[in-house]
């Protein structure tokens, strides 16, 4: 279990490192933060819904500062990195898993979300998430498999993208 645990911190560095390169591109080179001008990224960011004091953590919290100043609605981002090992897993499991973690996704980090770390841009204020992403370990899954699954994700859930990212080996 700490192994696991160990790897999925692991992940989560790495697309946190990822997404912090994809921030100094240009907004037209961008993969993920695609259409944000000026983004801000922060990690394990506190999130709550209208109507309810629980607080989930988004992997990570994309916001476009370029919306804060101009007025109009604030564009914000979600993350959420799965770090799942899917061997030996039969493709049907891993569809259902990843229509699971979507809904999952959409339920803890989309919609109406209020930022709840003192001193973020945005704090207390409740704000629409634009676009859910989730994150996986692209290690075991196959080429085909990460062609079809944001095939079929998107066919059933328009609101959450997928992404594969693999971390690299430790020099």
């Amino acid at each position: 279990m700490r192994a696991d645990f160990r790897r999925g911190m692991k992940f989560q560095r790495s697309v946190g490192q990822m997404l912090r390169r994809e921030l100094e591109l240009s907004e037209h080179v961008r993969r993920v933060l695609r259409g944000m001008r000026k983004p801000r990224m922060d990690e394990n960011v506190g999130l709550t819904h209208p109507g309810n004091t629980a607080l989930t953590y988004a992997d990570q919290f994309a916001v476009d500062e370029a919306t804060l100043a101009s007025g109009a609605k604030v564009r914000v981002e979600t993350f959420s990195n799965k770090s799942r090992n899917f061997k030996g897993w039969s493709e049907d499991d891993i569809f259902k898993q990843v229509q699971a973690d979507a809904n999952e996704a959409l339920v803890k980090y989309g919609g109406i979300v209020q930022v709840r770390r003192p001193g973020h841009p945005i704090f207390g204020q409740d704000v629409t998430v634009s676009r859910v992403h989730l994150v996986y370990d692209s290690e075991t899954l196959t080429p085909s498999l990460k062609q079809e699954l944001p095939r079929a994700l998107g066919k059933k859930n328009t609101k959450v993208e997928i992404h594969f990212h693999h971390v690299p080996p430790a020099p």
